[in-house]
C-alpha cells in the first residue's frame, strides 16, 4: 500500500509539475519572419507621402447611401487635385447633372439646375456640414475620396501593434490635443488601409471607413469600393467605383462654378 501511495504521489507531482510548466508565461507573439518589422514612424511617413504619389483623380462611382432609414442610388463624377479642390457631379439618367458641387479650397459652391438654386460660401467645416452633413474638411473629403486615411489633423503620437489573430497591423493615432484618436488596421505586407475608426475628444465613434477591392491604377494601388460609416448620423454611404484615371492634368478652372444666368443666389456668410 505504500508503494501504491508513494506511485501516485510521484505521479501526481510530475503531472502538476508539467501543468506548470505547461502555464508559464509566453513571450509575446511576433510578425512571421517573411513580414516586415517597421516603426510606426515610418508606416505614417509611407501613408504621408502616399498622398503625394498623384497630383489629380478623374472617376465616375456608384454611390449607396443608408440615411436613418432612407436609401438612395446615385451616380456621380468626381474630380480631385492637390488634395485640397474638388468637384462633383450627380449624373442623371438622361440629360445633364442634377447637381453640381465644386470647391476651390476656398469657397465651396452647389448648384442645382433644377430648381436653378445656387449655394456659395467659404470651405469651412461648419458651411461643409450645413451643405452636405459631413463634418470634415475639404482636404479630409478628398481624402476619403481618393481612398487615403485622415491626416491633416497631425498626430505626434502613433502606435504599432500587430495582430496575430487577423494577421493585420494596427496603427494608433492621437492627434496634437486629443482631439481626436483614430484607429487604422493595415495590411502586413503592402501596409495599405484596410480599415479605420475616428473617434472625437468624448473618445464617440464618429467615422468608420472600410477599403477593399484595391486595384491598380497607373502603377498605384486604389481602393475601389470605400464604404464610411456615421454612427452619430445613423448614416452609410458605399462608394463603387466604376472608373478612376490618375494624373489627366486638370484644370484650375474645373474647381470653380460660376453663377448661372438667373439662378437663385444664396449665401452662407
Amino acid at each position: 500500500m505504500k508503494q501504491m501511495a508513494l506511485f501516485f504521489l510521484l505521479f501526481f507531482f510530475s503531472l502538476f509539475f508539467l501543468l506548470q510548466s505547461g502555464c508559464a508565461i509566453r513571450p509575446a507573439l511576433q510578425p512571421p519572419q517573411d513580414i516586415p518589422h517597421p516603426s510606426a514612424e515610418a508606416i505614417l511617413d509611407q501613408l504621408m507621402a502616399r498622398q503625394q504619389t498623384f497630383q489629380d483623380l478623374s472617376a465616375v462611382a456608384n454611390i449607396f447611401i443608408d440615411s436613418m432609414g432612407s436609401i438612395y442610388h446615385l451616380k456621380e463624377a468626381f474630380l480631385l487635385k492637390d488634395r485640397s479642390k474638388i468637384r462633383v457631379e450627380t449624373l442623371a439618367v438622361f440629360g445633364l447633372p442634377t447637381m453640381y458641387l465644386t470647391s476651390d479650397g476656398d469657397t465651396f459652391s452647389i448648384y442645382y439646375p433644377g430648381q436653378r438654386r445656387y449655394i456659395r460660401g467659404n470651405a469651412s467645416r461648419e458651411n461643409i456640414f450645413k451643405l452636405v452633413s459631413f463634418d470634415l474638411k475639404v482636404s479630409e473629403i478628398v481624402s476619403l475620396l481618393a481612398g487615403d486615411i485622415l491626416l491633416s489633423w497631425g498626430f505626434p503620437t502613433a502606435k504599432l501593434t500587430y495582430i496575430p489573430q487577423t494577421k493585420t497591423y494596427l496603427l494608433e493615432l492621437l492627434s496634437t490635443y486629443g482631439e481626436r484618436y483614430q484607429q487604422i488596421w493595415l495590411d502586413p505586407i503592402t501596409f495599405l488601409p484596410t480599415y479605420s475608426q475616428v473617434y472625437d475628444e468624448f473618445r464617440t465613434l464618429t467615422l468608420r471607413i472600410t477599403y477593399s477591392n484595391y486595384k491598380q491604377v497607373d502603377g498605384h494601388l486604389l481602393p475601389f469600393t470605400i464604404e464610411i460609416i456615421m454612427p452619430v448620423k445613423r448614416t452609410e454611404i458605399k462608394i463603387e467605383y466604376e472608373m478612376i484615371k490618375l494624373n489627366k492634368g486638370l484644370s484650375e478652372t474645373m474647381f470653380t462654378l460660376a453663377v448661372p444666368q438667373g439662378a437663385e443666389v444664396i449665401s452662407l456668410e
